[in-house]
């Protein structure tokens, strides 16, 4: 079953804290850090949003889909929604692959990556039918090398999310629905957080 929200955006505190050696969150081609800068909903820069990730299934022949994105946290692994995974027919990492560097879904340019994945781990008390947990991490079968179209995202610290209040602005990032068939173009925006 798919949600009627684009499975592909991610809702994306972005924190200047750091992963390893590596900044984290930094965006090299819209020259700031990852709070620098919000873009209101539309076509996002080439490279505005390094560590997004397009995850997606083979379907055969040779072609694969875009089925849900991710963020990379590091050179291995790529986050992403559960429900992108479980109840699906395509829950075998074999079948899965992620494309990061990507802006344009039909257009992979010099700069995408592509990557197969190794291994797919859901939290084990992801409950579908209230989306708790709501969360899975793909090990990618070999490391990433980061450039300007390629960076990790910061990831909250755990004392965070009870001290985020109603209004801080986050953004979303994605190929979700804008139409009636989706979009292949990377989007952006950005909308107040709300606890409930």
């Amino acid at each position: 079953m798919r949600r009627e929200l684009p499975a592909a955006a991610l809702v994306l505190l972005l924190l200047p804290l750091t992963v390893g050696a590596v900044p984290c969150g930094q965006r090299p081609l819209t020259g700031g850090t990852s709070g620098s800068r919000i873009i209101g909903g539309h076509d996002a820069p080439v490279g505005a949003w390094p560590w997004l990730v397009s995850l997606q299934v083979h379907r055969g022949g040779g072609r694969f889909s875009h089925v849900c994105g991710g963020v990379l946290v590091n050179k291995n692994s790529v986050l992403t929604a559960g429900h992108c995974v479980t109840g699906r027919k395509y829950v075998d990492p074999y079948t899965w692959r992620a494309v990061l560097g990507v802006h344009n879904l039909r257009k992979h340019s010099g700069h995408t990556t592509r990557r197969y994945i190794r291994s797919i781990t859901v939290h084990p008390e992801f409950k579908r039918d209230t989306f708790e947990n709501d969360i899975a991490l793909f090990e990618l079968n070999s490391a990433v090398r980061y450039s300007i179209y390629v960076q990790p995202i910061c990831l909250p610290s755990a004392h965070l999310y009870p001290h985020t209040t109603n209004g801080t602005q986050c953004f979303i990032t994605g190929w979700g629905r804008t139409t009636e068939k989706g979009i292949d173009m990377l989007c952006g925006g950005c909308f107040p957080f709300r606890a409930d």
